[in-house]
């Protein structure tokens, strides 16, 4: 028997885990850990490769309908590779040739738990070959949430922590021992040297067996418990206010009439029309701040609570108050003491989960499927990315 052992690489999850797949007589027998790779580590997803390669119900070949759409029974006829790329290549060009190469989207599945992923810039260069600007892709509901909430709150997808340089993780609804294997590694070695780890999750798995903190939140409080720990970590100070007033809309003004930020605009005709207001503490008043050009007047301390009488400058007075503040006052009715029948959370264990987050610098954090599959899960994404914001000193960064 001929056998043969190749290093490799598994494509079912992110991790890509470092494998040796033996081969024996042309035919893949087993995956196994590859101990020589920095990321060589396996879950039963790998080991399970071969069940899946060889699965009776594997498509494995290229098939064409031989009756019309519709019929019942659509004729499904085996066809060879060559025949379908022939096939597929003369009707692509035939429908540019006739409606122009903009009439075609060239799509593709989820990368999820496939190798998908590794034929994504080849199907982007094909399109662009072609002529085509259309790509149509598709991501599973376990994803979109955590990435577009975070990119809606600070402009980029929830980035992975630099778990080997950090100091505590806050892992949120997400079980890196059975998804994925390389960080859990990665977590075994952080805590071993010290690190501290925080789990919010209702099941007790093998990583909130381990944690310094875990708070076995209710199933769909995750929201509530978001708020809560944004309450402590403004009710105990623990914010950071520089970062806040520097790189955030926290002291932008909004108005308390139609909720709307104010526009520099309406407290100065003169300001550009994209620029926004604060309130000036040292000045008593309301000052413009454009992206480019900065603040309308020197020495500006822009206030991040508090609520003032604005005057416009068409001669009318409007209550207002900073985006934190409204933040802040939106987080009160979740204040953990008040929370508890919600999430089910002490109030001493959120407290405790807030300030370990917050004095051991540099932290991190992962969230997954426990805050995905709700009806408001954008919203817990989102409250999720504005506590990790409030804490984002830039010395303490903790972003891979």
């Amino acid at each position: 028997m001929a056998s043969e052992r190749i290093h490799t690489y598994c494509a079912m999850c992110i991790s890509r885990c470092g494998v040796v797949a033996t081969v024996e007589d042309g035919r893949l027998s087993k995956v196994s850990v590859d101990h020589d790779h920095p990321n060589g580590c396996i879950c039963i997803k790998g080991s399970a490769a071969p069940e899946m390669v060889y699965s009776p119900d594997r498509l494995q070949y290229p098939m064409v309908r031989t009756r019309p759409k519709g019929a019942p029974d659509p004729g499904w006829g085996k066809i060879s590779w060559e025949e379908a790329q022939s096939m597929a290549a003369s009707r692509l060009l035939e429908i540019r040739d006739r409606d122009g190469a903009e009439a075609v989207v060239f799509g593709r599945a989820t990368p999820a738990a496939n190798a998908t992923v590794d034929l994504d810039l080849w199907l982007s260069r094909l399109a662009n070959a072609f002529g085509s600007p259309n790509i149509l892709t598709t991501t599973h509901i376990c994803t979109w949430n955590r990435a577009w909430g975070a990119k809606h709150t600070y402009g980029v997808p929830t980035p992975p922590p630099d778990i080997d340089n950090t100091e505590c993780v806050l892992l949120w609804g997400t079980n890196p021992q059975a998804s994925q294997p390389v960080m859990a590694k990665r977590l075994s070695h952080a805590t071993r040297r010290g690190a501290k780890l925080i789990v919010v999750d209702p099941r007790r798995n093998a990583h909130a067996v381990k944690a310094d903190c875990w708070l076995r939140v209710r199933p769909g409080g995750d929201g509530a418990l978001a708020l809560a720990m944004i309450h402590v970590l403004l009710d105990e100070g623990l914010h950071d206010a520089s970062f806040a007033r520097e790189w955030t809309n926290a002291p932008f003004l909004v108005r308390g009439d139609t909720g709307a930020l104010v526009r520099g605009v309406d407290v100065s005709p003169s300001a550009p029309p994209d620029a926004f207001a604060v309130w000036d503490s040292a000045q008593n008043a309301a000052i413009a701040w454009h992206r480019e050009h900065g603040y309308t007047a020197d020495d500006v301390e822009p206030s991040l609570f508090g609520r003032f009488s604005c005057p416009m400058a068409d001669g009318s007075v409007v209550e207002c108050t900073p985006v934190l503040d409204n933040l802040a006052r939106l987080a009160v009715p979740f204040a953990p003491e008040r929370s508890r029948e919600i999430t089910w959370v002490e109030a001493e264990d959120v407290r405790r989960a807030v300030r370990m987050f917050v004095e051991n610098a540099p932290s991190g954090f992962v969230t997954w499927t426990g805050t995905e599959h709700h009806s408001s899960a954008m919203q817990i994404n989102r409250a999720i990315a504005c506590f990790y914001a409030l804490i984002l000193l830039c010395h303490k960064l903790a972003i891979g």
